[in-house]
């Protein structure tokens, strides 16, 4: 048979030939010879084509699968079918008879395409500037056995392992065509049919001594993969097979490639001059740690380390305990292992647990005393916004019994499976600070935020969606920021809670909806350290407006004191360098250049300042005055302390504040110390030793980077 018919089909010019009449692998193997050839390489919409016929013989028999692809390729080719000279398609069946046509050995099993001789027959288009018509009678046995073989040319030849990934389906079909090939049909030659293979391969290249695959720049995406030595050993063997690579990757191999790239990460933070340091701790179980040689689990403490605002790994330090001593001690010996310089270091950044930021013995204090000189603190906003919604939740429902769990009713539901309770009808609360986000936005979202955002926007509306009603939402886990939240709007929306808590299941969504998710995307898409003081001051106001009950509103706000960091004159100074407001700029550079010229001495007595609650404006939240020629301001003790200027601005030029505001890219939050503590956790129970384990750590983050690009 030929391809004639089909190609006419494909081409609109006449109808679907027999169905009984099959195209032969033969006959696709060499049409994609023809598509291949150089007067043809160009022409995608021919590779198509062949490559379906291709495909069809090898994947099914039945006509059905043929005839369905070959109406959607015949879509795509009628759009080429216009405006073509039949002098252009005389001269393309000339090139074809002399060029293109490619036959195997004479069988029963695969039959010989011949150039077509009518030049009357239909036009097929191949390209846009040109129609071929391809159309030739079926050859009959005599003619078919009088055909001289030829060999296909190795640079078109299709091997049968890359033609379609039903392997078992390929084996079957060479078998049946081998058995044709020696039988009843065969033409009498006994030494010519058993020679014949109907999938052909490339001699066997001679084994190079060196690999040619660059496995060092492989290694980050196969840490990314976490991928086990033995697969990854396999899979890069097979790819060498499909690029033409004879050499096999062992294990062995990438144990070896896996050291060399460790030890180039640890040498590039060799010299490295860390101004930001930003940290996170975490109890570990299942660390992997050996003793006398031998592999143990046990469960240790981590510290997180990433450098800001570029988010780079810088592995982690193991303390003993999880004082803040015992970090710092930790901290300064993993810096000095791996030869990070420190001396520049200006800016910390962490959550606000007392360990971390306490007075006397917190991991910042203990840097200050080591350094001798005061730190920029960022002091994560994100945690800042949730610590009130869980006290105001506390004093509602009942204090927390453990991780992941309340003692209080509405807690108890909340923690359930909301997405198996039944939608209710309920009056819709009103957000005058809700902002609908645009499409782009929301592109960038996470998950967790694209749920919370939906069900804010539910709540408004007044009516749940069958389909977010469905919706899984993320596990109830108070150190798991956005899915409590939304966990409470959905609990507001569906049946299944007794009336007597709705007045304070409305409060809390109520909350949620005008102060948590506002703050919330106000912090994630503005969220520089320049930004730190401008936020709480729109988290006060907000508590204000919309938390009416006294009592309810002065629990809210005692928690917000007492993680009112960015209250603190560094960080107010910082947000006025970088308000748009001129006046307000020039204020802060006349207060910073009065505290050079006073004294060099640095005050490391780090006190939080008393929130002024009943400011109009941010720079007014902490009381700053002059004392005795000294620039002083008001603690939470109700006392004065010593203003030192912002470490931020040390050695900086400050008129030119005065043209353009002050900049910053390093984070109000810690969310991507957050993620990076999962690798740590990772790779602690995957391999021994912390340095090989801070390796591995790094290789994945770059790995997770390059395949972001």
């Amino acid at each position: 048979m030929t391809l004639g018919p089909y190609l006419s089909f494909i081409g609109g010019k006449a109808p679907l030939p027999d169905p009984a009449i099959l195209p032969t692998y033969g006959d696709a193997l060499r049409y994609l010879s023809y598509c291949a050839s150089p007067t043809h390489a160009g022409t995608p919409l021919l590779h198509q084509v062949a490559q379906t016929f291709l495909d069809t013989y090898c994947c099914s028999d039945s006509h059905k699968t043929l005839v369905r692809r070959l109406k959607k390729t015949r879509e795509q080719a009628l759009r080429h079918c216009k405006g073509k000279g039949a002098e252009t398609v005389r001269k393309r069946k000339e090139e074809l008879e002399q060029k293109i046509f490619v036959t195997i050995s004479p069988s029963p099993a695969v039959q010989i395409l011949t150039p077509p001789s009518d030049p009357t027959t239909p036009e097929v288009v191949e390209e846009p500037t040109a129609e071929i018509s391809v159309d030739t009678p079926v050859p009959d046995d005599s003619a078919r056995d009088q055909h001289t073989p030829t060999d296909i040319p190795p640079d078109l030849e299709v091997p049968s392992d890359n033609l379609t990934p039903n392997q078992p389906r390929l084996r079957k079909r060479r078998h049946s065509l081998q058995l044709l090939a020696d039988g009843e049909g065969s033409d009498g030659d006994d030494s010519d049919d058993s020679d014949f293979d109907p999938y052909p391969k490339t001699p066997p290249a001679k084994r190079s001594r060196y690999n040619l695959t660059n496995l060092t720049e492989l290694t980050p995406r196969l840490a990314a993969e976490q991928l086990s030595n033995k697969a990854a050993a396999r899979l890069l063997t097979r790819y060498n097979e499909v690029v033409g690579i004879p050499d096999k990757v062992t294990e062995k191999k990438i144990r070896g490639i896996k050291s060399q790239s460790k030890e180039a990460v640890l040498k590039e933070l060799s010299g490295l001059s860390l101004d930001s340091l930003y940290f996170d701790g975490r109890k570990d179980k299942g660390t992997l740690i050996s003793i006398d040689g031998t592999l143990r689990r046990r469960e240790e403490e981590h510290t997180t380390l990433v450098q800001q605002p570029s988010g780079r790994y810088l592995g982690f330090a193991t303390p003993q305990s999880g004082t803040g001593a015992d970090t710092v001690k930790a901290i300064l010996e993993h810096c000095d292992e791996l030869e990070i310089d420190l001396s520049k270091l200006r800016t910390c950044g962490c959550d606000g647990t007392s360990t971390n930021t306490g007075r006397h013995a917190g991991v910042i204090a203990l840097l200050e005393k080591h350094l001798r000189r005061s730190l920029q603190r960022s002091i994560c906003c994100l945690h800042r916004i949730e610590l009130p919604f869980r006290h105001y939740f506390c004093s509602l429902d009942g204090v927390t019994t453990g991780p992941n769990s309340f003692s209080g009713p509405l807690g108890t539901l909340a923690a359930g499976k909301l997405h198996n309770m039944e939608p209710r009808k309920f009056s819709p609360l009103s957000s005058p600070e809700f902002t609908p986000l645009p499409d782009d936005v929301l592109k960038r979202l996470s998950w967790d935020q694209k749920v919370l955002y939906r069900h804010v926007v539910a709540v408004q509306n007044g009516f749940l969606p069958a389909k977010l009603s469905r919706t899984e939402i993320g596990p109830l886990c108070h150190a798991r920021w956005i899915t409590f939240q939304s966990r409470i709007l959905r609990l507001f929306m569906t049946s299944g809670v007794p009336s007597k808590f709705l007045p304070k299941l409305r409060k809390l969504a109520n909350y949620v909806l005008n102060v948590y998710f506002p703050l919330h995307m106000d912090i994630k898409y503005k969220s520089s350290i320049v930004y730190g003081c401008v936020n709480l001051f729109k988290e006060i106001s907000l508590v204000k407006k919309f938390v009416k009950n006294k009592a309810e509103q002065g629990l809210i706000l005692s928690c917000i004191q007492g993680n009112s960091y960015f209250a603190h004159p560094h960080n107010v100074l910082i947000s006025m360098l970088g308000d748009e407001c001129y006046s307000i700029r020039k204020e802060a550079i006349d207060i910073i250049v009065d505290i050079r010229s006073c004294s060099d001495d640095q005050n490391l007595n780090y006190l939080l300042p008393k929130v002024n609650f009943e400011a109009v404006h941010f720079r007014n939240l902490c009381s700053i005055s002059k004392n005795d020629g000294r620039w002083v301001y008001l603690t939470f003790l109700e006392t004065y302390e010593y203003i030192t200027e912002p470490p931020l601005t040390i050695d900086l030029d400050l008129s030119n504040f005065l043209i353009d505001r002050f900049t910053s890219d390093l984070p109000c939050h810690t969310q991507s110390v957050e993620r990076l503590v999962k690798v740590t956790t990772d790779v602690s129970k995957r391999v021994s030793g912390r340095l090989n384990q801070s390796a591995e750590g790094m290789l994945i983050v770059k790995g997770r980077k390059e395949r972001r690009k």
